[in-house]
């Protein structure tokens, strides 16, 4: 699944490693979390608008791209496919640990599952 869905796509768009780190910047800067302040969540809307605006810049100056705006729209649009990619992973691993497929420590599933502390 992640192949087809997330790692050939990722892998034809010929990310660079400022696209890649931007596209990883809109996705854990997420501002719609439950107990979230609204000064978490205005910083996260500004970190968000800050990295939107140096890509635009970088991919006019420096990729030469004279519409970035098609370019932007479909690395964003890679965004489902990191999360549908995430929840098999949660799903497996949730499944591997029901039916003791493989033994593996409780530091492990927490972490996949996003449990940190």
């Amino acid at each position: 699944m992640q192949r087809n869905t997330l790692i050939l796509p990722m892998m034809s768009y010929k990310l660079d490693i400022f696209e890649f780190f931007a596209l990883i910047t809109i996705l854990l800067w997420n501002t719609g979390l439950e107990y979230q302040t609204e000064e978490c969540g205005g910083t996260g809307e500004k970190v968000k608008e800050q990295v939107m605006a140096e890509l635009v810049y970088y991919m006019k100056h420096y990729k030469r791209i004279e519409e970035p705006g098609v370019r932007i729209a479909s690395i964003v649009n890679l965004l489902p496919a990191v999360e549908r990619c995430v929840r098999k992973i949660q799903d497996d691993t949730e499944i591997t640990q029901v039916f003791n497929v493989f033994k593996a420590s409780k530091e492990f599933y927490d972490l996949v599952n996003g449990i940190f502390g």
